[in-house]
């Protein structure tokens, strides 16, 4: 059981994270099933139509007019499912977090009508119109419609130039097909459908929580950051993992990439910080607040521990890769002072939260990998 407010705050986020990024993964697998169904119908209507290596020019636009017909209804359909499902999250995330603030607040406030509830109308008005953000990619934010769209004209564009070019190598439409089905290019366009999938759930969720918080923020004094590590955690998300700051100086709220899964978690002020007198409301909701910051492993160190054994070197390689891996546990030589040095973590995130390359990390700090002989 935690033993403090901030404890069960950040024991009640981390495990919802978990629940959160398993709905992004599944609300991935529905968008993959419309794609399926899209793909299904062009290509029935292909089919349908004869041999497009025999048509005229005019024919093959005809043709397309109507496969585009196809794209644009189905991207149409599957991305309004996926609003749908967005608003269910915002409700479902809300209502959560609501009752896991509350949870931990009104022991100590008494009355529950000091603590703010969100209004879930204005916050799914302003999700559908508002574009969706990342740090990453903050010049090139777009609604949810106007990614559809740029994913319905991508998925056009394939398509075309593969019909066109099948009727120039005069191949047949099963070969067409396939060779566009088994091609990089529609592999990729898959694969961007995901990601606006599962990062839109991402940021519904992180909006959600920011503005629950927001309207308490009377009780948050800062803000902790809590990232999901595992082999697909960025060496950004992986050194900003449990670092804090004051409220107000919060640099970027994730996602702060694409299918990132980062969050950040209050950290609640102290009883006394509130204005809470400790004969009101007893000793033992009191001193659950401290305003304290739940400790936190420091992850490098975490990793140079596991690393001593094979198999945990194994990992780390595996979780790092080598050669960050290598300049982690290992460490790097530095000509100027003739040693070698070990990289931390944090290394590798900049002062405006870009992801610094180990190349990039070493020519900063004039450091290479092996002594010059």
């Amino acid at each position: 059981m935690p033993d403090t407010a901030n404890e069960e705050l950040l024991d009640g986020y981390a495990s919802h994270a978990i629940y959160v990024n398993r709905l992004a993964s599944g609300l991935a697998n529905d968008m993959d099933k419309h794609l399926d169904k899209i793909l299904a119908s062009y290509t029935s209507l292909l089919y349908d139509a004869g041999e497009v290596s025999d048509k005229t020019d005019d024919e093959v636009n005809e043709l397309l007019g109507k496969i585009y017909n196809e794209i644009n209804k189905g991207y149409v359909k599957s991305f309004a499912d996926h609003q749908e499902s967005l608003n269910d999250l915002a409700d479902y995330e809300t209502d959560f977090k609501d009752a896991l603030l509350a949870s931990v607040l009104i022991p100590l406030l008494l009355k529950p009508n000091r603590y703010t509830k969100v209004q879930l109308t204005k916050l799914k008005r302003r999700l559908k119109t508002e574009p969706l953000k990342y740090h990453d990619d903050e010049n090139n934010s777009r609604t949810l419609k106007e990614w559809r769209n740029s994913l319905a004209k991508d998925e056009r564009r394939i398509i075309r130039e593969a019909i066109r070019d099948g009727v120039k190598n005069g191949l047949t439409n099963r070969q067409i097909m396939k060779r566009y089905r088994d091609s990089k290019t529609y592999e990729g366009q898959r694969r961007d459908v995901e990601t606006t999938t599962k990062t839109s759930t991402l940021y519904y969720a992180s909006q959600s929580s920011q503005d629950i918080e927001l309207n308490n923020i009377k009780y948050i004094k800062a803000y902790r950051w809590l990232s999901v590590i595992d082999r697909r955690t960025t060496p950004r998300c992986r050194a900003l993992q449990g670092q804090v700051w004051i409220e107000g100086e919060v640099p970027a709220r994730p996602p702060i990439h694409q299918r990132c899964r980062s969050v950040l978690v209050p950290v609640l002020r102290s009883a006394e910080a509130m204005g809470v007198k400790r004969n009101k409301v007893g000793a033992l909701a009191y001193d659950k607040f401290m305003g304290e910051i739940p400790a936190e492993p420091d992850l490098t160190a975490q990793y140079r521990k596991q690393a001593r054994s094979v198999a945990g070197r194994e990992q780390v390689d595996k979780i790092l890769g080598k050669k960050y891996a290598a300049a982690v546990v290992d460490g790097v030589y530095n000509p100027a002072t003739k040693k070698r040095v070990k990289l931390s973590l944090d290394e590798f995130v900049g002062s405006d939260f870009e992801q610094l390359t180990l190349k990039q990390v070493m020519e900063n700090e004039g450091l290479v990998f092996k002594k010059p002989k």
